[in-house]
Parts: C-alpha cells; sequence; structure tokens
C-alpha cells in the first residue's frame, strides 16, 4: 500500500512526490503524473522505499519543471541542502523542457562524495541521453590525485562510440556502445565492473575495485582533483546514483524511466 497525501481536484500524489512539488513549486499536471508513475514504479522495483527517503537509489534528478532552480533538486531527498544532494550548477548550462543541456564550460556539482555516500564494490550511476554521434567529454566523473580513485564514464572515449568507465577503479572498461540512452554503469563486486543499455547487459567484465574518491562528483565534467575538466555537452533527460544493480533491477529502472520520459513526450 502507497501513502498519498490528496490534493486539489481529488488528484493524490505519493509521498515522496509531494515533498518534491513542495520544494521545487512545480504544478504542471503533466509532470505530477509522471513523477508519481516513476515514483510507484521504483517502488515495486525494490530501488525506492514506501512513502519518502533513499533505497537502493541514493540520489534522482528527473530535470523537470524546466529551470535551473527546479533541476537542481534530488527527487529522493529534496532538500536544498548539499546533505540533500541538490545540484550547484557552475557555468553555462542549458536549462529547458528537455533537462539540461551541456555547453563545454558548465557543470553540476552533486555534493555526491563517494567516500562518503557510495559503497566500495556496489555503486552505480544511471542516465538518460538524448544525443547521438560522438561528444568526448565526461558525462560524470571523480579522481583524487591517485588513479585508483577514479569514478568516471567517458560516453565516447577517443572520438569513436566505445564508452571508458571506471567504478571506484584505476583499470577501465571500454565498451562499444551507441551515445543515445539508458545507460547503467555500476561496480557489482569487488572484481567486476558492468554497464547497460536500455535496460539490456552491454558488458560485464573483471576490472579489480581500488578506493572510493573523497571529493564531489561532477556532472556534465570530470572532478580531477577538485579542478573541473573534460567538460560535456551532451543533452541528459535524468540522472541517478545507486548501488549496484541485478539484471530484473537494472530492466526495472530502464522500463520506470522509459514510462516517466514517454508521459513527459520526452522519451528517446
Amino acid at each position: 500500500m502507497f501513502p498519498f497525501s490528496f490534493i486539489g481536484r481529488g488528484v493524490s500524489n505519493t509521498a515522496r512526490t509531494q515533498a518534491f512539488l513542495t520544494a521545487t513549486g512545480i504544478t504542471n499536471t503533466t509532470i505530477i503524473s509522471a513523477l508519481n508513475a516513476m515514483d510507484i514504479a521504483l517502488i515495486t522495483a525494490g530501488l525506492l522505499p514506501s512513502g519518502t527517503g533513499a533505497g537502493k537509489i541514493k540520489a534522482l534528478y528527473p530535470f523537470v519543471g524546466g529551470t535551473a532552480s527546479t533541476h537542481k533538486f534530488n527527487f529522493v531527498n529534496p532538500l536544498d541542502t548539499d546533505a540533500g544532494f541538490r545540484i550547484a550548477w557552475f557555468g553555462s548550462v542549458t536549462h529547458n523542457a528537455n533537462g539540461i543541456t551541456g555547453s563545454g564550460n558548465g557543470y553540476g556539482n552533486t555534493f555526491i562524495n563517494p567516500s562518503l555516500n557510495l559503497l566500495l564494490n556496489s555503486a552505480g550511476v544511471s542516465y538518460l541521453c538524448s544525443d547521438t554521434g560522438i561528444d568526448g567529454g565526461v558525462m560524470f566523473g571523480v579522481q583524487d590525485a591517485s588513479t585508483a580513485d577514479r569514478l568516471f564514464h567517458f560516453p565516447a572515449f577517443n572520438g569513436s562510440n566505445t564508452t571508458q568507465s571506471h567504478v571506484n577503479a584505476a583499470a577501465s572498461q571500454g565498451t562499444p556502445t551507441l551515445r543515445q540512452g539508458f545507460h547503467t554503469i555500476q561496480r557489482t563486486s569487488a572484481t567486476n565492473q558492468n554497464t547497460y543499455r536500455n535496460g539490456i547487459l552491454n558488458a560485464d567484465v573483471s576490472t579489480n575495485s581500488g578506493n572510493r574518491a573523497n571529493r564531489d562528483i561532477f556532472i556534465l565534467a570530470y572532478n580531477l582533483a577538485g579542478t573541473p575538466s573534460t567538460y560535456n555537452s551532451s543533452n541528459v533527460r535524468f540522472f541517478a546514483f545507486h548501488e549496484s544493480l541485478s539484471n530484473v533491477e537494472a530492466l526495472s529502472f530502464y522500463n520506470a524511466n522509459v514510462s516517466f520520459q514517454t508521459i513527459l513526450g520526452r522519451n528517446v
């Protein structure tokens, strides 16, 4: 049974959706419907608990409302604080109904610190990119001075359709894949990383874990020992940080996102 709050004309919202609406001031009924459907799907899949708060998903950015102010909020914990993982935007990032788009000098600080907020051997990131073609920038990333303290993802490494991913590791995972789609990059154990595209396992490789970086993760750029670099200019419509997902959970997460984006009229 899901907890609901009831507002205007008998429309019911999940508790998590209502908390997000209160924080953002969003009143658009299509967005509200999409958020409710997504929350219910994620609860049903066991990725979020009923009510409010985090589960396997630690932070989720639906990028709705069309402004930098609404796009900063974490759906899982919509507090306007560093501890709530709300995003601080820097440089030139475009905000509209289709989410966020980088420019080559803009990025967001999530305030998610792997050493404090993510597990060493069960950590993942998922995002939806609408663009095709090549962009050599880092989609998300952080690294301390040591290369063993890396968590980052190139969606198109070395000007090709091969991605490069490091999840708490020095060794990389290179995988041919398309830039457009719903991507999940994760570490599932001390010796394994894998990636998914559109809910389907794309690569499963052996790479030993190293350490967790003790700095904040940037999106649309790489936090390289405290300095933003390797900016990405993609259009991104969804971002989430979570524990590692099983095959079933990865597919359920993808399907929940498809339904969410379809209601908004922006699925790719």
